[in-house]
C-alpha cells in the first residue's frame, strides 16, 4: 500500500486521479467539488490534509479507493481492498465498488472477505495454483453453494 500513494496530502491524492483520468481530466477549481464529493463518500473528510504516510493502514486503503474511484478507468483491480478496515469502513467500500459497476466500471476484486463478496460481487472465481478452478454468477445456485463452502 505505502508504494501507491505519491503525494503529500490525501486531498492532493485524489485531486492526482482526476487530473490524470483517460477522459474529460479535472484541475483545479473545477476538481475541488468532486474530490470533496469522494473524500465524503469514504469518511476521509477529515483526513483531507494529512499525508497518506501518516495513516492507518485502514485508511490507506481508504485512500487508495478514492484514487481509483477518481481515475474512472475501464477497470479497476482490487487485492484485499478491506484488510484493515472495520464493519462499517468495510459496508461503505462495498457501496463504492457497487457505484463503481453502476457507473460502467468493471472490478475485480481479490479477496478472503467472505461479508464483501456478499455485499458487492455479482460474480465469483476461484484461482487454484495458477488456474481458473470454477467461475459463476452469484445468483446462480450452485456457484452460491461453492462460494459458501469456500468462505466455510
Amino acid at each position: 500500500m505505502n508504494h501507491q500513494l505519491f503525494t503529500e496530502s490525501v486531498r492532493e491524492e485524489v485531486a492526482l486521479s482526476l487530473r490524470n483520468r483517460p477522459r474529460d481530466p479535472l484541475r483545479g477549481e473545477a476538481a475541488a467539488p468532486v474530490v470533496d464529493a469522494i473524500l465524503e463518500g469514504l469518511d476521509l473528510e477529515s483526513l483531507a490534509e494529512r499525508h497518506p504516510m501518516a495513516l492507518s493502514g485502514g485508511q490507506k486503503q481508504r485512500v487508495a479507493i478514492a484514487s481509483a474511484v477518481a481515475g474512472e478507468r475501464a477497470v479497476c483491480v482490487f487485492d484485499e481492498p478491506t484488510s484493515g478496515l472495520d464493519w462499517a469502513h468495510m459496508l461503505d467500500t462495498a457501496r463504492n465498488l457497487r457505484d463503481l459497476s453502476a457507473r460502467g466500471v468493471t472490478s475485480l476484486v481479490i479477496t478472503h472477505d467472505p461479508e464483501l463478496v456478499a455485499q458487492c460481487c455479482d460474480h465469483a472465481l476461484l484461482m487454484e495454483q495458477g488456474r481458473a478452478a470454477w467461475w459463476g454468477r452469484l445468483d446462480d445456485p450452485q456457484t452460491a453453494r461453492r462460494v459458501e463452502g469456500f468462505f466455510g
